[in-house]
């Protein structure tokens, strides 16, 4: 369960991914991370890389956060709770027109948008530095690969995938070579020879 939970756990917060968006690279983040990620990063995915076309554009993966739901529906509630809770947090004045809009916005939307308070955030934004620095100290004390080391090694691995899905295809389909015409031929103008001759 815990190779699970980490194959489901966004890179970037290390949480279970909440509302999963999947880039073209094949690589899942939570909605809101790869957003974040989208908007200091540019267009690159932030675990290999790989240019893709537009991070804030990802959709959510529905089969992917139906899934995380029904194997963690624990962290799921406790984030949406902590998701609700901060949008609850921020005091409007009733007769605002910034009231006014939000609970229009509340009433077309089926969940309300993750809000965070600027405390929360300094201190979420804390933490993840303080884990990145730790996962960087851990990474050089091991010597583990670097990152340009890690997208060479996801290149080969990519290049060798499409090898192989070549090669299976080639062999699906059974493309003459033409070694394998000439055989042909041959077998072919030597079996009319004996019938000729026969």
């Amino acid at each position: 369960m815990d190779k699970l939970r980490e194959e489901l756990s966004c890179a970037i917060c290390l949480d279970i991914c909440y509302e999963p968006s999947t880039t073209p690279c094949g690589h899942s983040f939570c909605k809101k991370c790869l957003r974040s990620a989208a908007d200091k990063c540019g267009k690159r995915c932030p675990k290999c890389r790989q240019i893709i076309s537009n991070g804030r554009s990802c959709s959510v993966n529905t089969v992917l956060w139906n899934t995380i739901q029904l194997l963690f529906p624990n962290e799921v509630s406790e984030a949406r709770k902590s998701a609700a809770g901060a949008l609850n947090s921020q005091e409007v004045e009733p007769g605002s027109p910034e009231s006014g809009r939000r609970s229009n916005r509340r009433a077309r939307s089926v969940r309300p948008p993750m809000v965070i308070s600027t405390r929360d955030a300094a201190l979420a934004f804390r933490q993840q530095s303080e884990d990145l620095s730790r996962l960087v100290s851990t990474r050089t004390r091991r010597g583990t690969p670097s990152q340009s080391e890690d997208v060479a090694l996801a290149l080969r691995l990519q290049r060798e995938q499409s090898m192989e899905s070549f090669r299976r295809i080639r062999q699906q389909t059974r493309i003459p070579t033409p070694l394998s015409l000439a055989r042909a031929n041959l077998r072919a103008m030597t079996s009319r020879a004996i019938n000729i001759h026969r």
